[in-house]
């Protein structure tokens, strides 16, 4: 279980190596160094050929998208987000399932109350490993009502009926 949940906290919590360090081998220390070694020379690179990559987008955007007032916690628009969100009607947004926290910043800061369309299958999650987080579309569904009692609660509806395959 312990070695399970170290995937949880590598690189991405700063306090990886004080919280399991006492656990861990000199080659996970390794790699963890060689990991972060990569993620240096390649931001350098990236700044040598003036590029971005998708994450670098992702990231620049929601920076955009949000104030100055913003926390991990607390996502506040900035001026730039509150004027597009004047400008789409409504937000469609296919597999879903595969929606990562940047993404799903970037979808609340451009959206209205109820003008989000949302698509997707857990069950269908492959992108794990480009930091989705299935858990984001199951708590949305938690949230969402069948019977859509008022306006302000999200409608749900179960797609139960397959049209792609024959039953045998």
């Amino acid at each position: 279980d312990t070695f399970e949940k170290l995937s949880e906290l590598a690189i991405l919590n700063p306090d990886y190596l004080d919280k399991v360090g006492s656990v861990t081998s000199l080659q996970t220390k390794v790699l963890i160094e060689l990991v972060k070694k990569f993620e240096h020379f390649y931001s350098q690179a990236k700044r040598a050929v003036n590029c971005l990559d998708f994450a670098d987008l992702e990231h620049y955007a929601l920076k955009l998208l949000t104030g100055e007032d913003t926390s991990e916690d607390n996502l506040v628009p900035s001026q730039m987000a509150l004027v597009l969100r004047q400008k789409y009607r409504y937000i469609f947004v296919d597999e879903y399932q595969d929606i990562n926290p940047v993404q799903q910043g970037i979808l609340k800061m451009l959206s209205s109350e109820g003008n989000v369309f949302v698509v997707g299958d857990v069950k269908q999650s492959i992108y794990a490993f480009r930091g989705a987080q299935p858990q984001i579309f199951i708590d949305d569904l938690k949230s969402a009502s069948v019977d859509r009692p008022s306006t302000r609660t999200a409608l749900r509806v179960d797609l139960n009926t397959n049209f792609r395959s024959d039953k045998g």
